[in-house]
């Protein structure tokens, strides 16, 4: 994601860099479809470290274009 734009996203559990939680899209993947993986992937950090929900709109298509770079990135290993 960071060779799309130089943004650095943080890696790790969603429990780590975000809130305790249960019942996500992780967890349905996981109980549902038995999926080995799952990942969240969150909005682009926002300056200094404060992220959010609300992007301004001039950093939506930026971040669609990272998450995108890591989703075909990952879909390149995937074996069915």
């Amino acid at each position: 994601m960071k060779k799309v734009h130089g943004v650095e996203y943080q890696t790790g559990t969603a429990c780590e860099l975000l809130y305790p939680t249960s019942g996500d899209s992780a967890d349905w993947a996981f109980e549902k479809l038995r999926a080995e993986h799952a990942y969240t992937v969150e909005l682009r950090p926002g300056k200094r470290g404060k992220g959010g929900f609300k992007l301004p709109e001039r950093e939506i298509l930026p971040t669609v274009e990272e998450v995108w770079g890591g989703v075909s990135h990952v879909l390149q290993f995937i074996q069915y």
